[in-house]
């Protein structure tokens, strides 16, 4: 909800000044932040349980609220912005004075979604996984490439594939 503010906030400036550019610079800004935090070993997904109340402090950091950012953005992009605006009215009036979950996020979004994008495995790779895919594309021969998805840790600059972390 509170990104929802901000980005509203920021849509209005655009609108009263179009040399600022500040949903660029929101994204420039978020965007490497959150790259930043989430290429550790140690990082952690967007959407954590909690089982402790002292968790609460720890998992509202930088990759919640930046890549928490970046990937609502990435999911406006692939909806459009009306499909997008519709989908977070409706959530935002479904919960108001209630508690949301990731998953009731979704439902709302994807009612919304006319362009048949796969929300849920899309959303899901960035929400439910820690750190950010590396994607590596292979040239077979002139007619075949393949694509192989790892995950990217800056720590030794390994790649770790196929793990479920």
């Amino acid at each position: 909800k509170q990104w929802y503010q901000r980005r509203v906030a920021i849509a209005a400036g655009d609108s009263l000044y179009d040399d600022v550019e500040m949903m660029d610079q929101f994204m420039i800004n978020n965007w490497q932040k959150a790259m930043f935090a989430d290429d550790i070993i140690t990082s952690h997904p967007v959407q954590m349980p909690i089982h402790l109340t002292s968790q609460i402090t720890q998992i509202f950091d930088s990759i919640t609220y930046k890549k928490g950012a970046t990937v609502l953005a990435m999911m406006r992009d692939v909806m459009g912005e009306e499909g997008f605006k519709s989908g977070m009215t409706h959530f935002l009036n479904t919960y108001k004075y209630s508690t949301a979950r990731y998953r009731d996020l979704l439902t709302s979004m994807t009612k919304y979604c006319n362009n048949g994008a796969e929300l849920r495995l899309f959303m899901n790779s960035f929400i439910l996984q820690k750190n950010y895919p590396l994607i590596e594309l292979q040239i077979l021969s002139d007619k075949q490439i393949r694509l192989v998805q790892s995950r990217y840790v800056r720590d030794s600059g390994m790649i770790i594939q196929n793990d479920s972390s």
